[in-house]
């Protein structure tokens, strides 16, 4: 929620880890357009990762190849790379898609 108007521009979710780590919990993200570049998604991140000790011993996270945006935020997040594999969203008929899953380790807040 974009705190100077109450409107809901985005969301955060934790779920099961999508490779099946029953210690992780993976984080998903998503961000209206015209709210990306202003360091909003990242704040956000940081405060629901910061929180995570209560959940996970790590977090997850993957993106479709060439979602430059939401690699950058992981990388500035400390994530990191550990590969590229094919996922299907549930109920989704569409193909697999190529995603790079990525790995934070929950030893210490999230420098602000």
């Amino acid at each position: 929620m974009l705190k100077s108007t109450g409107h809901i521009i985005g969301s955060i979710g934790i779920n099961r880890d999508v490779e099946g780590n029953e210690n992780y919990r993976n984080i998903g993200f998503v961000l209206r357009k015209q709210y990306w570049n202003q360091g909003l998604m990242t704040e956000a991140l940081r405060e629901a990762i910061n929180h995570g000790h209560e959940v996970a011993s790590a977090f997850s996270a993957a993106h479709e190849i060439g979602n430059t945006k939401s690699e950058r935020i992981l990388k500035k997040l400390g994530f990191q790379y550990v590969k590229t594999f094919k996922y299907k969203m549930p109920g989704g008929e569409e193909d697999p898609e190529e995603n790079l899953y990525y790995v934070l380790p929950l030893r210490d807040p999230v420098d602000k």
